[in-house]
């Protein structure tokens, strides 16, 4: 994946320094930039709903509800936000690089005016705010109260290798 952008990129640098000696028309450029732009977001957008996936899975099968943090002695509320904060956290560190990588592909779709993703196409930003960066967004949303809780409690609830990986948690957030 890194390899294809990196071309694509060397692609878009190739194009816009042709522009200087006239081998591409302004037309031309455009259009094959943007070509070059939708190509890399459909290809990251499917690389990092595959790894979401996969990371999915992975939760799905290491479910955590509640109590196993109010057994540990963190209060209910503590306890949810613990989850929900470690959760996207650790979502977010398993897809990795292709959310990076997929916000940079939907920053040059929206710059290249790609349709769908164009100021005119999207002025809301909702396409551009793209699902890789909601993982990033819960996070912090999360962290505000997260660091709230005490320094022993976190630290003894990051040192449990099941708060280390991706997880589920147990739905509905309740006791159970």
């Amino acid at each position: 994946m890194l390899r294809t952008i990196l071309i694509s990129a060397l692609s878009v640098l190739f194009i816009t320094q042709a522009s200087a000696y006239d081998l591409l028309s302004q037309t031309e450029r455009e259009t094959e930039l943007k070509k070059i732009a939708k190509q890399n977001v459909d290809m990251a957008k499917e690389n990092y709903l595959n790894k979401f996936y996969e990371c999915f899975q992975e939760g799905e099968i290491n479910k955590i509800g509640v109590s196993f943090l109010t057994d540990k002695g963190l209060t209910m509320e503590e306890s949810k936000i613990a989850l929900l904060y470690l959760s996207s956290k650790n979502y977010k560190s398993c897809v990795g690089e292709t959310a990076n990588q997929y916000s940079i592909a939907v920053n040059l779709a929206r710059y290249f005016n790609v349709e769908g993703y164009s100021l005119k196409d999207d002025p809301e930003l909702g396409n551009s705010i793209s699902l890789a960066d909601s993982l990033a967004i819960d996070e912090m949303k999360y962290s505000v109260d997260y660091f709230k809780i005490s320094e022993n409690k976190r630290k003894a609830i990051e040192s449990d290798p099941s708060l280390q990986k991706v997880f589920g948690i147990k739905s509905p957030i309740s006791k159970n």
